[in-house]
């Protein structure tokens, strides 16, 4: 790699480093929300949901690192096919232990229905959803960093942050906690979107 390449990455990763500052502070200010609109109820309700979306990222079983290793890895010794092949792997695997929680939770709901509350009820469907759109929000991270798109990255961070925050200030106060995980659905759907529009994905 030459030396404007390796300034190139430093600056792109600069920038990461930045946004992912930015954007811990802008999530800061989108939990002080959260709490403000859904008081401690709600807010106890989703913190029980975000048990659930949090351990069923072990399901990944590492393949994210994995990625960011091999990747690299293999375009830099021009195998571009054998990275492609394991992007291909890596994304099926992760989107079906994925879809197998979500599943999971589904038929849970179903069948303990008479022993949750209504709102922990609607919860688990909406979790369901989280769980596959966060997954492969997730994923594509992976891929853009495994990719050294460092800077691509960096901005989803920042303006994902951004809708987010603006999403739980707009459905939160109107909706409570069914406007907060809306709004949570929908700022993972403008990630993958935006990420997606950047940095096309294609499958073999």
């Amino acid at each position: 790699m030459g030396i404007a390449g390796k300034k190139e990455i430093v600056g792109q990763i600069g920038s990461y480093s930045s946004s992912w500052l930015l954007s811990q502070a802008i999530t800061f200010v989108a939990s002080l929300l959260t709490r403000r609109f859904l008081g401690p109820v709600q807010t106890g309700v989703w913190s029980l949901l975000q048990v659930a979306l949090s351990y069923s990222k072990f399901s990944t079983f590492g393949v994210g690192r994995a990625a960011l290793r091999e990747i690299p890895y293999y375009m830099g010794q021009g195998r571009a096919d054998k990275a492609e092949e394991i992007k291909d792997t890596i994304f099926t695997f992760g989107f079906l232990t994925a879809l197998i929680i979500s599943i999971g939770l589904i038929l849970y709901a179903f069948m303990a229905r008479d022993h949750l509350r209504p709102d922990v009820f609607a919860g688990l469907f909406f979790l369901a959803s989280l769980i596959i759109l966060n997954r492969v929000n997730n994923i594509i991270i992976v891929f853009l960093r495994a990719y050294k798109r460092f800077s691509l990255a960096g901005k989803q961070m920042m303006f994902s942050s951004v809708v987010n925050a603006v999403f739980i200030a707009v459905l939160s106060f109107r909706y409570q906690i069914y406007g907060f995980m809306i709004a949570m659905a929908l700022s993972l759907l403008f990630s993958i979107v935006y990420m997606i529009w950047h940095f096309p994905i294609r499958f073999h």
